[in-house]
């Protein structure tokens, strides 16, 4: 699920919205006149630790690679 914050002035403003498997549609209700409205997207906190996960098993791949293996005798 896709989620913003919706300023107006600064301030934060109700909304609705809904998604269909594309688009994320926001719809705000305001007197018209000269404001500023800011929609803000809000990265999802889950994703994080995932991306984390990929990155280090990417560069442990990576590293293995590039290291020979070395066969020792005693």
């Amino acid at each position: 699920m896709y989620r913003v914050t919706v300023l107006l002035n600064g301030k934060p403003l109700p909304f609705r919205n809904w998604t269909d498997p594309a688009k994320t549609y926001i719809y705000i209700n305001f007197t018209h006149s000269e404001h500023e409205i800011a929609i803000i997207p809000e990265f999802p906190l889950g994703l994080i630790p995932s991306i984390f996960m990929v990155i280090t098993v990417l560069a442990a791949a990576v590293n293995k690679r590039k290291r020979p293996h070395v066969r020792v005798k005693i």
